[in-house]
């Protein structure tokens, strides 16, 4: 979730987020979200916030968030 975007690398969007975790749910008996992300030397940000909250409610047991360099 850093940009710029590769063209052939998925952002993470608030749907790519949800539709993977319920696409996924079913098919594990544990399902850790463990996104790359932020920017280095900074603290959570919002959308981070948000975005874990998002997985965790769609169904994600953890979020496990790792630093973005």
């Amino acid at each position: 979730d850093i940009p710029p975007y590769p063209k052939n690398i998925n952002k993470l969007t608030e749907d790519n987020l949800v539709n993977q975790i319920k696409l996924l749910r079913p098919q594990v008996d544990i399902l850790i979200f463990t996104p790359h992300w932020g920017n280095e030397y900074s603290m959570r940000s919002l959308r981070q916030q948000t975005l874990a909250h998002m997985a965790i409610d769609s169904g994600a047991d953890a979020v496990i968030g790792h630093h973005p360099h």
